[in-house]
């Protein structure tokens, strides 16, 4: 991952192990939305196999599997403390 930034480069080559897991409450959000989104896909995997009338009942499912798998991400990647974007930032 290239940073715009060289020296946030070298302050994300210093971090250890430690200092990258996120805290507490942003890995126990990441694994619960993790688990429902396992759930949520298996649901609509299962509605797909089931029968192909349910086809159109498992898409908005699978889309509500995916945004949750990416919020779970989002956590466990430590949110926005992270993120390299300008926009994510407030000024000041």
């Amino acid at each position: 991952m290239e940073f715009p930034d060289p020296t946030l480069e070298e302050a994300a080559a210093r971090r250890t192990w430690r200092e990258r897991v996120p805290p507490f409450a942003l890995a126990w959000r990441g694994v619960a939305l993790g688990a429902f989104a396992f759930g949520a896909g298996r649901v609509a995997l299962g509605m797909a196999l089931k029968s192909p009338w349910l086809i159109p009942l498992a898409l908005p499912v699978a889309l509500v599997a995916f945004l949750l798998a990416w919020g779970s991400a989002v956590h466990l990647a430590g949110g926005q403390e992270y993120s390299d974007q300008d926009w994510d930032h407030e000024e000041g």
